[in-house]
């Protein structure tokens, strides 16, 4: 349900939080409830270490260290077959988008969103766009392989007047 980032020196840089279908945490979602998102967030502070309750557990205030939003990830699919729908990347503020990454998959020789996608679609794509616009398109990563065993085959990047700059093969 948590996800707490350290950083070479031992302090907590990011902490990342799971959500599940119906707004529930890891604690109370069933098992073949489905994860829906997960936000990432910046460490208030840069110099809290871990530290352990007196039962050895592992114990932190999240309300006071939860920073600004840095990322923000969702998702589509059944339970054991979530999907990445989209990825959004902010800004130090953590209002500001910075980018957006839109997930394709295939479906019947298709590109689609996860929304759209079977439980054992293949990634194919990954375009991300400046800003979140999607009118600015930053870069186009081409995935081969087989489900679950993607890897990116191609990469296009394109400067901010939309042309092609680079290549990646």
């Amino acid at each position: 349900d948590r996800v707490y980032n350290f950083n070479t020196t031992g302090y907590l840089s990011s902490m990342t939080i799971s959500t599940y279908d119906g707004n529930q945490s890891a604690a109370t979602a069933g098992e073949d409830v489905a994860l829906i998102k997960q936000e990432t967030y910046r460490a208030k502070t840069n110099n809290l270490t871990a530290g352990y309750d007196s039962n050895n557990k592992f114990a932190i205030n999240d309300s006071e260290q939860q920073g600004s939003l840095k990322t923000l990830t969702t998702f589509a699919g059944s339970q054991g077959f979530e999907r990445v729908n989209e990825q959004t990347g902010y800004r130090f503020g953590g209002t500001i988008v910075k980018n957006l990454t839109v997930f394709y998959y295939e479906k019947d020789n298709q590109n689609v969103r996860a929304g759209d996608a079977l439980d054992e679609a293949i990634l194919k794509e990954q375009r991300s766009y400046r800003n979140g616009d999607l009118t600015k398109l930053q870069s186009i990563t081409v995935m081969g392989g087989e489900q679950g065993q993607e890897k990116p085959d191609r990469v296009y990047n394109f400067n901010t007047t939309g042309y092609l700059s680079s290549m990646t093969i």
